[in-house]
C-alpha cells in the first residue's frame, strides 16, 4: 500500500457508516485529531480525506511514518535544525512541521517515536510553538496535525500510554478506523477501488462472482488492506471489466473452500456431513457434531423458497444461534468459535435480533 492508496470511506457497512458520521462530527472541531486502528486499515487515506476537506487549495499534505525513523534522527526530522547544530550540518534543514506549513501533517505510528520527541511534539501542538534542533528562537506551528496510532483495540485504551494526559491536549479528537474484518459488507466496493488504484490504466474494475465474493467475505483479513492489495496484485492487470470466479482467486482463497450456498445442502444429512461443513467454514476445534441438531433450516426449494439470499440468511442465523447456545451466550467465546471478529458478530446479532 505504500505506492498507492484509495478512499477507504466508501461502503455501506455499519462500521464505516458510523465512522463517516464520527469523522464529520470531529471535522467540525479544530484539531489535533488522533486516528486509532490496526495496521493497514487506511489511516493514511482517511488523513488525506481530512486534508481535502479542511486544506486550502494547493496546501501541502505531508505524511511521515514514524516507525521508519532512526531514533537519533527523529527530532531533527520533525522539527528541523539550524546550521552547525551537529557535525555535518553545513546548512539549516527544514523539519516536517515546517514543510507542512499551511497544510496538513499526518504522523503515523507516533507510538514508535522516542518519548522525549513525543513530549516535544505534544508541547508544540499544545503551545503552538517549537524550537528547531540547535536553535535559540521558537517557530510558530501553522499546520493541522493528524496523529496515527497503531493499536489492535480501542477498548483497551493502550494508546493512552503514549499520549500525555494534560489539560492542554484535552481537546483531542479521537477516531477509531475500523478493521477490514469489521466491514465485510464493503469487500466488493473496496476490491474495485483497490484494483483501480493499483492499475490506474484500467477504466473498468472487475466484478466478483457470488462464490468469489462469499469466499472473500469469510476471510479473516489479518493484514487488512495490505491483504486486499496483495490479492489484487496477484490477480494482475488483465481483469478489467471481467468477472472473477472463485476458481480465479489465488490458491490461498480457492483451495479447501465450499461456499455457503453449496455447503448448506450438507447441513442435515448426518453428523459427519456437519463436521465436514464446519471444517470447510473454518469453525474452531471443539464444535460438536451434535450441534447439527440445533440448526433447523428447511431444505432449499426452488419453487417454494423466498430466494437464495433469504435462505442463506436463515442458514447464518441458525449457525450463529447454535454457536451462542453452545457457548452459553458468551459473545467473545462465540466469536472465537466461529472465527469472527467480535464486532462483526455483534453487528450480525443486532441485525438478526439474536440478543436474549
Amino acid at each position: 500500500m505504500s505506492s498507492f492508496f484509495f478512499s477507504v470511506l466508501e461502503g455501506t457497512s455499519v462500521a464505516i457508516t458510523q465512522f463517516r458520521q464520527q469523522l464529520d462530527d470531529a471535522m467540525a472541531h479544530s484539531g489535533p485529531w488522533v486516528l486509532l486502528g490496526e495496521r493497514a486499515t487506511g489511516k493514511l487515506s482517511v488523513a488525506f480525506e481530512m486534508h481535502q476537506q479542511r486544506g486550502a487549495l494547493g496546501a501541502p499534505f505531508i505524511h511521515l511514518d514514524c516507525a521508519t525513523l532512526e531514533p537519533s534522527l527523529a527530532e531533527t526530522t520533525l522539527f528541523g535544525h539550524v546550521e552547525g547544530a551537529f557535525s555535518g550540518a553545513i546548512c539549516a534543514g527544514l523539519g516536517r512541521l515546517e514543510m507542512a506549513r499551511g497544510g496538513t501533517l499526518f504522523l503515523d505510528g507516533i507510538e514508535c517515536l522516542p518519548s522525549s520527541v513525543r513530549t516535544k511534539l505534544f508541547d508544540a501542538i499544545a503551545q503552538g510553538r517549537y524550537v528547531p534542533f540547535g536553535a535559540n528562537q521558537s517557530v510558530m506551528v501553522d499546520v493541522r496535525c493528524v496523529l496515527g496510532v497503531t493499536t489492535a483495540s480501542f477498548s483497551d485504551q493502550a494508546w493512552l500510554d503514549i499520549m500525555p494526559v494534560t489539560p492542554r491536549l484535552s481537546g483531542l479528537n479521537v477516531l477509531r478506523v475500523p478493521a477490514l474484518s469489521e466491514r465485510l459488507d464493503d469487500i466488493e466496493c473496496l476490491f474495485c477501488a483497490c484494483y483501480l488504484a493499483c492499475f490506474p490504466q484500467s477504466s473498468t474494475p472487475p466484478s466478483l462472482a457470488l462464490d468469489a465474493l462469499a469466499r472473500l467475505e469469510h476471510d479473516g483479513w489479518p493484514d487488512n488492506l495490505d491483504d486486499l492489495a496483495r490479492l489484487v496484485t496477484l490477480l494482475g492487470d488483465s481483469w478489467h471489466g471481467r468477472v472473477v470466479l472463485l476458481s480465479d482467486l489465488p490458491a490461498r482463497y480457492s483451495s479447501d473452500w465450499l461456499d455457503p450456498a453449496s455447503a448448506s445442502c450438507l447441513l442435515f444429512n448426518d453428523a459427519g456431513d456437519f463436521e465436514a461443513l464446519s471444517d470447510c467454514w473454518g469453525f474452531a476445534e471443539g464444535w460438536s457434531a451434535s450441534a447439527a441438531s440445533v440448526v433447523a433450516v428447511e431444505g432449499f426449494d426452488l419453487e417454494a423458497n423466498e430466494g437464495l439470499k433469504r435462505y442463506l440468511q436463515d442458514v447464518e442465523v441458525a449457525l450463529i444461534a447454535a454457536a451462542l447456545k453452545r457457548c452459553e451466550d458468551n459473545v467473545s467465546q462465540t466469536a472465537k468459535l466461529l472465527k469472527l471478529n467480535r464486532t462483526t458478530l455483534i453487528e450480525k446479532m443486532k441485525k438478526y435480533a439474536l440478543y436474549h
